[in-house]
């Protein structure tokens, strides 16, 4: 019997079932553990980068330490790490269409970013008496957020201008062309622009060839084909080339009274863009080979690494404040380990008691 005038025929509908079905299963794709325990590394070494920092800006560590040398080379590849993470998803985000592409950037990032912002910028007002970088005026600070993103806020914004330029370019020119325009981009002067936008620029390379590998069948799997044989040559590699960077930097630059800012730019230099890739693919290919309980850990903190990401510095800086401006405890080492535990930990139990009460979409967390 033919079909209905204006209705689909039966193949039509089994044609449009079929879709649904894949659409629904692509939605319902396991998380690659790999990919979390990838961002468990990186938000460790966000956390202990900001300890670090902080006590630096803090005056806490002597000029002579291996705290600034740590610094930088943590610095070297631990945002880049992120940045890579973060492309791989985005074609089959790309392919699933626009709207859905800006409804998950708009529940993902923008949201948190004004959310957790707004509070850590609020926070910083109360406590301006205290802080490294005090504030004193809270409405003109909050309304630089547009331009401005609040310390470690500038992922958040700098990852929002990456995910609208591949969701405008990769569709026109593909995964290789918006490689080739992210290394242009990372080659321009772009200092007469806010400093996230330099900042992100320095990054970019590295998210579109996330996107690029986002396209590789054999690394978008469990259990990506990397011998444990290379994994070791790269770790190998990755020492070698921080530790060289390292050491050319601290040859050229007297880093007794340098802050975190200008530690940050020495270590973002185009110098330092093969030690960044090497870093961060040894930190990746390590995830495939680590035991079993230690690789669920990490797997753990990855799946929470927005809480952990939006919350440590509100941690850190308020118990740093506590221990050495009131209680006058400045070791250094000790205060390093403490604030990295708690930097991690405790928004580790503020997301677990979000998702218990069902507010972590609303907290971001």
């Amino acid at each position: 019997m033919p079909a209905l005038a204006g209705l689909p025929g039966i193949a039509g509908i089994r044609a449009e079932a079929g879709t649904r079905r894949s659409a629904i299963l692509a939605d319902a794709r396991p998380r690659l553990a790999w990919v979390d325990a990838a961002k468990g590394v990186g938000i460790i070494l966000v956390v202990a980068g900001h300890v670090l920092g902080g006590l630096i800006d803090a005056d806490v560590v002597p000029g002579h330490d291996w705290f600034r040398p740590g610094l930088l080379a943590i610095y070297l590849f631990h945002m880049p790490l992120f940045f890579l993470l973060s492309g791989l998803f985005v074609p089959a985000r790309i392919d699933r269409g626009k709207g859905r592409f800006l409804k998950e950037v708009g529940k993902g990032v923008v949201w948190p970013y004004f959310l957790w912002g707004a509070m850590q910028t609020f926070v910083a007002y109360l406590a301006s008496s205290y802080t490294n970088i005090p504030i004193h005026d809270f409405w003109p600070e909050l309304g630089k957020m547009f331009t401005q993103p609040p310390a470690q806020f500038w992922f958040l914004y700098g990852l929002l201008l990456a995910q609208l330029l591949a969701l405008i370019v990769v569709p026109l020119v593909g995964a290789s062309g918006f490689f080739l325009l992210s290394l242009a981009l990372y080659c321009l002067d772009l200092n007469a622009l806010p400093a996230v936008f330099d900042t992100t620029s320095r990054m970019l390379p590295f998210f579109a060839l996330g996107i690029w590998l986002g396209r590789a069948p054999m690394l978008m799997t469990p259990a990506p084909p990397v011998s444990r044989l290379m994994t070791l040559g790269l770790a190998v590699l990755a020492l070698l080339a921080i530790w060289l960077s390292c050491r050319l930097t601290m040859a050229e630059v007297d880093f007794t009274d340098l802050r975190t800012l200008a530690i940050t730019r020495l270590a973002w230099g185009w110098p330092h863009a093969l030690t960044a890739l090497l870093g961060l693919s040894a930190a990746m290919a390590l995830t495939f080979h680590l035991p079993h309980r230690l690789r669920a850990v990490l797997r753990y903190l990855g799946s929470r690494s927005m809480a952990i990401f939006v919350l440590h510095i509100m941690v850190i800086a308020g118990t740093r404040i506590v221990l050495v401006k009131l209680f006058h405890f400045d070791d250094p080492v000790i205060l390093a380990i403490l604030l990295t535990t708690l930097g991690v930990g405790a928004p580790l139990l503020a997301a677990e008691v979000a998702r218990r009460l069902g507010w972590q979409r609303i907290l971001a967390l």
